[in-house]
């Protein structure tokens, strides 16, 4: 049988129920229906199981992620597969309000400034970048960031490194928001917009168990 083959099977009957004892079949494979005790593949059950490993349901994370450590680093923008390589890059670099605005989408309205509203988080950040400077000010998106950045944190249990949360939305406030925007789509956040907390799209962060 091929190695690739889903490892899960069909649980067997107990005799103690009065049933007979069914061979443990592979998903994705089914006796067939002719008598002749051959074995075949079910293409419908192969695909439902492909799917599952390649869209894992709400909740389900990723295995590379650890517990109390970010998946990747502050500097690793253009690492990453997809579009959590360059474009996600790029966009973070070129239209930082949008892809924040996405980030924030992914949180709830207690944990961050306009969480759950990618809209208004967009323009928020957008008007605190800009408006300052026309009085001569430094930019303020930072106020935001740093709450947004925090939030994460205190959700996954991650640490404020390589320092606080202030500094490192002020600096490197790009960077930050394509480390964030990893960390959430590694951690299978879900958009929380109209989600009160506690329903299934804001499941704690759960180690994997070492093989």
């Amino acid at each position: 049988m091929d190695a690739n083959k889903v490892e899960d099977t069909i649980p067997s009957a107990s005799p103690a129920m009065g049933s007979e004892t069914v061979q443990a079949i592979p998903v994705g494979v089914v006796d067939a229906p002719h008598g002749d005790g051959v074995v075949r593949e079910d293409p419908d059950a192969k695909l439902l199981a492909q799917n599952h490993m390649e869209n894992p349901p709400i909740g389900a994370f990723s295995t590379h992620v650890q517990e109390g450590r970010w998946s990747s680093g502050l500097c690793d923008c253009c690492e990453g597969h997809d579009h959590l390589g360059a474009p996600l890059c790029c966009m973070s670099f070129w239209c930082p309000c949008v892809q924040y605005g996405y980030n924030v989408e992914r949180l709830y309205p207690h944990e961050t400034v306009c969480g759950g509203k990618p809209g208004e988080s967009m323009i928020t950040y957008l008007l605190l970048a800009f408006t300052p400077q026309v009085f001569g000010l430094p930019a303020l998106q930072c106020l935001v960031h740093m709450q947004t950045r925090r939030a994460i944190r205190q959700r996954y249990n991650l640490p404020a490194e390589p320092c606080n949360d202030f500094c490192v939305t002020w600096c490197c406030a790009c960077c930050a928001i394509v480390q964030e925007a990893k960390e959430l789509e590694a951690r299978g956040a879900q958009k929380t917009y109209g989600l009160a907390p506690g329903t299934q799209h804001h499941m704690p962060y759960t180690a994997p168990t070492p093989q």
